[in-house]
């Protein structure tokens, strides 16, 4: 009876359908799916139906019906869902669809790549990995897979092998402009390319910004009241934002118009209070590079600011058509743009002192003095603890609580040097990408290998609960920061929650920005210039308990009392050089 019912319900489908009846025959379609939920057919009659009526997160959802159970349409509905799940990027049902399909062709391009770019969004990094590197082999012309491949390897501190694949394939001469950009952000994590290559990395992908626009000459007048504008994707609890809240709360309203270009459609608490403090708020994220760059003329800006430079989704290609008269690039991005249309960047004597660095920027430096960075808090947030855990454990405990692209295994290395010269430390990792349980042991596995026993480890991923995450730090004695790329967030919440810090100064910004910030602290004492200076630096305040315990109680007031916390001072300072960089530009 139930087979009879069915059959007459797709006659009666196929019927509305020839007749153009399409919601009828919907209607009809999912009662007979009801009647027999085991009828591929129906069920594909189903999935067609919902695609003809733009409801394809519905056909997908069909077409995996089907595939639970064997039918001679169950290769059919495998393919056509992967499809779907790829127009739409429906990454979790794509996986499926994708498992599924490996088990009958498991050289799949589109399968493994789907597999692949699920763990990547899970941050199983190193178990998206052999999938990308299979979906190349049958498809190696395809830049978005060759590009996350080179992401889990970024991602996971191999910042060398990853641009080991990018140079090779760069070399080739069969890449697009996303590859350049991904190169030169990787420059920035390895302690091997030198800072020349490092430099010319950089230019050749400021080229190929500059060949797709040919910049117009842009006249302005000087005006009392000048309009600066900012772009930038991070205007929320964004590292960059902490570090940006002091200028629109400060700027001078009688001197300066702020227009803030929000480029990103992720909001929260920070991006309606930067919205409420700027002059101008504009969504600018489904603008395009051209329609952006012509709302900066039309609105006549006299000074553009890039917030981002080459990381996440940077806007320079606005920067290369001239959008306005002075273009700088400030904050988010730890290495010169490679544009020569950028005219300058914002930095501070110890980040990049004079004769040092300059070679390496196609922009002219514009230093700040007393720093480049004034902080603020976003919001409430834990206390600082008055006992240690140093206290508490009877034991040494040093952290790192950074990003895992900046933990080379070089650096690594010095750290394994400091738990060997203190037996009785133990080391905890917290980061992002530790949540994935095959990078946990390929980490102890490390240790291990150098003569370090996993339990003196502790590997954690990361906490999206601002508290809970600045919690953590009362069982931090002695924070170590990264190299070559220093943290610059990590360790003003590291000082501020009275965990001292210990970095490694190079010859370049990306390598002197925690030289910097303890500078404007007064604690040039904890910046080492050599790699033995940091091990030693590190172990001899783990050997002295009360020195350590003394700096700890100060720690968050001296901060507060710096010119690091300084924000009117800082962003006078700020005005007085956008006024230089104008007068400078116009030939006032």
């Amino acid at each position: 009876m139930v087979a009879d019912s069915s059959q007459q319900l797709k006659k009666q489908i196929a019927q509305l359908v020839e007749s153009k009846r399409y919601h009828k025959a919907l209607e009809l379609a999912r009662k007979a799916v009801t009647v027999d939920a085991s009828d591929a057919e129906v069920w594909f009659a189903l999935a067609q139906l919902q695609i003809k009526l733009d409801d394809t997160v519905g056909a997908i959802e069909s077409l995996f019906r089907i595939c639970e159970f064997p039918s001679a349409m169950y290769k059919t509905a495998i393919e056509l869902g992967l499809q779907l799940c790829k127009e739409i990027n429906l990454d979790h049902r794509g996986a499926s669809f994708a498992q599924l399909q490996l088990q009958f062709k498991p050289n799949d391009a589109q399968a493994n790549y789907f597999l692949g770019k699920y763990l990547f969004d899970q941050q199983a990094f190193l178990a998206a990995r052999p999938f990308f590197e299979k979906s190349l082999q049958s498809n190696p012309s395809s830049d978005a897979v060759f590009n996350f491949l080179c992401l889990t390897h970024l991602y996971t501190g191999d910042a060398d092998e990853a641009l080991e694949l990018l140079n090779e394939k760069i070399e080739s001469g069969q890449f697009g402009v996303s590859l350049l950009s991904l190169r030169a952000v990787a420059s920035n994590y390895s302690s091997r390319v030198s800072d020349s290559d490092v430099f010319r990395y950089h230019k050749e992908l400021g080229a190929s910004y500059s060949k797709r626009f040919a910049p117009l000459s842009i006249k302005t007048q000087l005006k009392k009241r000048k309009k600066i504008a900012f772009v930038s994707s991070d205007f929320y609890r964004h590292s960059v934002s902490y570090f940006f809240k002091a200028i629109l709360q400060h700027y001078s309203k009688d001197r300066f118009e702020i227009y803030c270009y929000q480029d990103n459609n992720k909001s929260d608490e920070v991006t309606d209070c930067f919205k409420q403090m700027s002059d101008h708020w504009i969504e600018s994220c489904d603008m395009s590079d051209q329609g952006l760059a012509e709302h900066v003329r039309n609105v006549g800006i006299d000074i553009l600011v890039d917030l981002v430079g080459h990381f996440g989704k940077g806007r320079l290609n606005v920067f290369a058509s001239r959008a306005a008269p002075v273009q700088v690039t400030y904050l988010g991005y730890p290495n010169t743009t490679g544009l020569s249309e950028v005219d300058y960047r914002i930095t501070d004597s110890w980040s990049d002192p004079l004769g040092l660095t300059d070679q390496y920027y196609s922009e002219k430096l514009v230093r700040l003095d007393g720093g480049f960075l004034c902080y603020s808090q976003l919001e409430s947030v834990t206390q600082v603890k008055q006992h240690t855990h140093l206290q508490s454990q009877g034991r040494i405990c040093f952290g790192s609580f950074n990003s895992f692209l900046k933990l080379t295994k070089e650096h690594m290395r010095l750290w394994v040097k400091i738990l060997n010269a203190v037996p009785n430390a133990t080391l905890l990792i917290k980061t992002k990408p530790l949540v994935e349980g095959l990078l946990r042991d390929r980490v102890k596995a490390f240790f291990e290998s150098n003569g370090i026993a996993s339990g003196r480890l502790d590997l954690r991923g990361w906490s999206d609960n601002v508290n809970a995450h600045l919690s953590v730090y009362d069982e931090v004695d002695i924070h170590l920061d990264s190299f070559p790329y220093n943290g610059t967030t990590t360790t003003v919440e590291s000082l501020r929650q009275g965990v001292p810090v210990i970095t490694l100064k190079g010859d370049s910004h990306r390598s002197r920005v925690g030289y910097s910030l303890l500078s404007q602290v007064g604690l040039k004492k904890l910046v080492a210039s050599t790699e033995d200076q940091y091990v030693s630096l590190a172990v001899q305040l783990a050997e002295d308990p009360e020195a350590l315990q003394e700096l700890k109680e100060t720690l968050r007031e001296r901060v507060n009392d710096s010119l690091l916390m300084e924000p009117i001072a800082f962003t006078r300072k700020l005005e007085t050089a956008f006024d230089f960089m104008l007068k400078q530009k116009m030939g006032a």
